[in-house]
Parts: structure tokens; sequence; C-alpha cells
């Protein structure tokens, strides 16, 4: 029975000590040009990110040359997910992107679409 016991609050102490704390994002650490690095380092950017301090962005996708995006607007951190709002455009694009473990990139995905997009100072 006591053997039972000390199983259980291993057990209980264990579970307890597994959950992650969410850490507060801070904008400043959020905030750059997000885009994929090979073609950053081309200068071809066909699909970026930019996020400012003051909590604005641009966000240029042209993957599709016949449905060019270029749309800027405000985000908010939610948590652990950067979520584009008040633009204006008629074409449906990435709007919620989840921070990808320390903040030096980001992925969203829509259906079968996945991108993934890092801080262009780690591309170098």
């Amino acid at each position: 029975m006591k053997t039972f016991k000390i199983l259980i609050s291993i057990l209980v102490l264990a579970t307890i000590f597994s959950f992650k704390t969410k850490q507060k994002l801070d904008i400043k650490a959020v905030a750059g040009t997000y885009c994929v690095c090979s073609y950053q380092s081309e200068g071809k950017s066909i699909l970026s990110l930019i996020l400012n301090e003051d909590q604005t962005f641009h966000y240029i996708d042209k993957t599709n040359p016949n449905k060019p995006i270029d749309v800027t607007g405000n985000y908010e951190l939610s948590n652990n997910q950067i979520v584009l709002q008040n633009f204006k455009t008629t074409h449906q694009f990435h709007t919620k992107w989840k921070i990808d473990g320390n903040t030096k990139c980001i992925k969203a995905h829509k259906g079968l679409t996945f991108y993934r997009l890092c801080n262009v100072a780690e591309c170098k």
C-alpha cells in the first residue's frame, strides 16, 4: 500500500512538472522582416512579412503571378501566434502565423498550403 502511494505521488509530480509555461512574447523580439531565406539572398523575395514594433505589418505574396498580394495593416500577439488584422484585400492569405520556437521563424498553413518564413537576420 505504501509503495502504491509513492508511485501515485511520483506520477502526480511528474505530470505537474511536465507542462511548459508560456512565455510572454515581446514585440521587439518578434519585429523584423520574415521571408524565404534562399530567395532573400538572391534579392528575389516573392513572399515576405514585415512586422514593425508599432504593431503594423506589410505582407507581400507574389507566389501566384495572377493574384499578387500586397497588404498592410495591424497585428497582435496572442497565444504564441501573430494575428494579422485591419487590412483591405479581396484575396485570401495566411492571417495567423505561429511562432516557431525561439522567434527566428514563423509558420502558417491553410488547407494544403504550408509556409515557413525566417527572420532575414537569421538567413546569413
